[in-house]
């Protein structure tokens, strides 16, 4: 970017200026890069004629400057290019200030721009005789002007109008000629640093690159474009500057110093560090989106969002809280915070009346901004912030769908902080996606809770369904069993009350013999070959004995039959008072024939451990059921363990059930049935009672069993039912029930 360099004509000053500043400016003159003419003021500013021109104009000029040399404006130019020039060359006349214009001119169908700056030449009492002009080529940025955001052009624009200082330095590094446009720049007088070095002003951290970049000049006699580095002005401020150096050599071609031109770049660099604190703050609040909109806990999101919050804007602490003035008593209260090591907690809950004025602004989700808390009107909000050693402050409300109103609060303790535009824009941001998470968060929470409402209803309907099958099935069975009972107690009784007269009627027979033998010693040789042939003596003492060995038969099945009517229930649907230890030992007599041991295993042994109960009042048959599930799953399991164990090995540690009894607090029935066998895994202990749920092969479990009677204790009997298994140590069931 080309510069206007403020330099009048030397030929006008050579009577006054030595003869080295001449040549010092004549060289400026014809070396500089920006074109430059001298326009002589006629008939006071009506007009203006060419009088001089450099040789940079010379080369870029699109109207030969031979023509132009002589000639009035109005005479040069066309009309509308005329006019234009004339109305900024009068305004710099008659205001007696500098003015900056652009300008295009076309010429064989090309448009080429330029920029002016016309500066007015004073020669004391005589006044305003003469306007020095620079002109810029401005063609390039035109064409790139559409392509570049508005801030840039803006700030490009800026800084071709800004104007610089000029300066001559020595073999030494001091300054020999220094323009007035230093005053400006810095508020030093010119007087101050001539034959100073400009060490003093430059930063520290920027010093030891200048030194190099100007020995490098001194070294090569290589032009030194572009310079940038850090000055200091006379009120402390640092200001960024561009220099462009040039050597000065004598006739021998030894360098004698430099001269250049420099000018302020502030606002450049602090336009271009807004840029990428923007384009860091816009990848930072991309990557902070992701992580919340990947969140759906609503503390992560929280979480998320303060961390990243303090991380980024380096605050000493950042919190989340809520909101509430619907209560009786308003409160507001910080639930989450990111703060380092040392720094006190806010986490807590306060009255709303500690905000003050800011609370009402809050509830109208107005951003409360506070750069320097002395300066807070509000006197209780102040108070409160001194109270805290809170020095600059944002507290950001969030209005969530559920209308709540969250806050995040954003502080500065240690020092005292001005928020930029940008940094609020990314609170906002942030802000926004929070308040879009946390409503996300809600919905899935909610989702979460119609889900988990979904699943017990569906659990609660399955295993309805499944404990109806389950009782038509148990009805059914139930039927069966009595009329199986039924049709086999009949016969039986039948038989067993018969056996005792066909003992009699046998044994008066069998008396009635022995007489005949006593009174007829001798009876006939068929009589006696009868006799021999049927064993007679055998039979007399062994039919008896048939006759003792058929009633205990039929008396074991007349208890069989009894178990099996005791076990169904059927004539006790309704609750009724009855003896719990006739039910177990009802299923244990049904359960007999898996005890007993085959071969040479010695079975399973039943250990009774039955305390003194009371008559329990229940519903028998459904808890005869539960009896025979438990108990079956104990057998299974110690079959199971038995079919891979050794006959040594159940011989030192035979399979047992031990089952107790008692009554606990006077008013609960407890029955505990414990095996020793190889115990449940445990990461399936959770999942015994599910409806369907079995270990067992297909066709050999329903996956109901403990599922039914689960729901038989727990929603019938208004009990519970626990297990408490332990790897190759055993399983524990423990039904406890209500006596009443």
């Amino acid at each position: 970017m080309k510069v206007p360099i403020d330099v009048p004509d030397p030929s006008l000053f050579e009577t006054s200026l030595s003869r080295y500043q001449a040549q010092f400016l004549q060289q400026l003159w014809d070396t500089t890069n920006a074109g430059m003419f001298v326009l002589d003021v006629i008939e006071n500013g009506q007009d203006f004629r060419y009088s001089k021109v450099n040789a940079t104009m010379a080369r870029i000029s699109p109207v030969p400057i031979d023509y132009l040399l002589g000639k009035t404006v109005q005479e040069a130019l066309p009309a509308p290019i005329s006019d234009a020039c004339l109305r900024q060359y009068q305004a710099c006349l008659n205001e007696k200030k500098a003015v900056s214009f652009e300008e295009y001119f076309e010429l064989d169908g090309y448009r080429t721009w330029w920029l002016l700056t016309v500066k007015p030449l004073s020669w004391g009492f005589q006044g305003i005789q003469q306007l020095i002009v620079t002109v810029v080529d401005i063609t390039a940025q035109k064409n790139i002007e559409g392509k570049i955001s508005i801030r840039e052009a803006r700030f490009q624009r800026f800084v071709e109008n800004a104007d610089g200082f000029i300066y001559e330095v020595d073999a030494e590094g001091k300054f020999i000629y220094l323009s007035p446009q230093f005053t400006t720049l810095y508020g030093y007088e010119v007087q101050e640093f001539l034959h100073k070095s400009f060490s003093a002003l430059i930063h520290p951290d920027d010093l030891s690159r200048v030194l190099a970049s100007t020995q490098h000049l001194f070294n090569t006699g290589e032009k030194l474009s572009s310079l940038e580095f850090r000055t200091r002005c006379r009120d402390g401020s640092w200001i960024w500057i561009v220099c462009n150096h040039s050597p000065i050599t004598n006739e021998l071609g030894q360098i004698l110093g430099f001269h250049g031109i420099a000018w302020d770049d502030s606002d450049r660099k602090a336009a271009e560090t807004q840029i990428q604190e923007q384009n860091r703050y816009k990848t930072l609040l991309s990557q902070i989106t992701n992580q919340i909109c990947n969140a759906l806990s609503l503390n992560t999101v929280i979480e998320t969002a303060i961390y990243a919050l303090h991380d980024l804007l380096d605050l000493d602490y950042c919190g989340f809280g809520w909101l509430r003035p619907q209560e009786a008593e308003p409160v507001w209260e910080i639930i989450m915070d990111a703060r380092p090591e040392g720094l006190p907690s806010y986490v807590g809950e306060y009255p709303a009346s500690l905000l003050g004025s800011a609370s009402d602004l809050l509830i109208q989700r107005q951003t409360i901004v506070i750069n320097d808390s002395r300066d807070v009107e509000d006197p209780i909000f102040r108070s409160l912030l001194e109270s805290l050693n809170i020095k600059s402050d944002v507290i950001l409300p969030i209005r969530t769908a559920s209308d709540r109103i969250g806050l995040i609060f954003c502080l500065y303790s240690q020092k005292y902080h001005h928020w930029s535009h940008s940094e609020i824009e990314l609170l906002n941001a942030i802000g926004n996606q929070v308040s879009i998470a946390i409503d996300q968060a809600d919905l899935y929470a909610q989702a979460q809770t119609k889900s988990q409402e979904l699943e017990i209803a569906l659990q609660k309907l399955r295993r309805t369904q499944a404990q109806i099958i389950h009782d038509e099935k148990m009805s059914s069975l139930g039927q069966l069993v009595a009329g199986i009972a039924h049709e086999i107690n009949n016969p039986v009784n039948f038989i067993h009350g018969n056996i005792t007269y066909a003992a009699e009627y046998t044994q008066d027979l069998l008396n009635l013999a022995e007489r005949y033998q006593t009174d007829y010693p001798n009876p006939t040789p068929i009589i006696l070959d009868r006799i021999e042939e049927i064993d007679l003596r055998f039979l007399s003492r062994d039919l008896p004995k048939l006759f003792s060995s058929m009633k205990v038969g039929t008396e074991r099945i007349r208890e069989i039959v009894k178990s099996l009517r005791l076990f169904s229930r059927l004539d006790e649907s309704d609750i009724k008072a009855v003896d719990i230890h006739s039910g177990i030992d009802s299923a244990l007599m049904i359960l007999q024939n898996r005890l007993k041991g085959k071969l040479n295993d010695s079975g399973i042994q039943i250990i009774k451990q039955y305390g003194t109960l009371p008559q329990v009042e229940c519903y028998a048959g459904q808890l005869n059921q539960v009896f025979m599930n438990v108990l079956t799953n104990a057998i299974d399991a110690l079959e199971e363990m038995d079919n891979h164990r050794t006959i040594p090995e159940i011989e030192a540690k035979p399979s047992q059930i031990t089952i107790t009894t008692s009554l606990v607090d006077a008013e609960w029935v407890e029955i505990a049935i414990a095996d020793n066998g190889p115990g449940i895994p445990e990461d399936i202990q959770s999942r015994i009672f599910d409806p369907f749920f079995t270990t067992k092969p297909v066709g050999q479990g329903t996956g109901m069993g403990l599922s039914t009677s689960y729901q038989i204790i727990a929603d019938t009997h208004k009990g519970s039912l626990t297990c408490t298994s332990t790897p190759k140590q055993g399983t524990t069931f423990v039904i406890r029930i209500p006596r009443q």
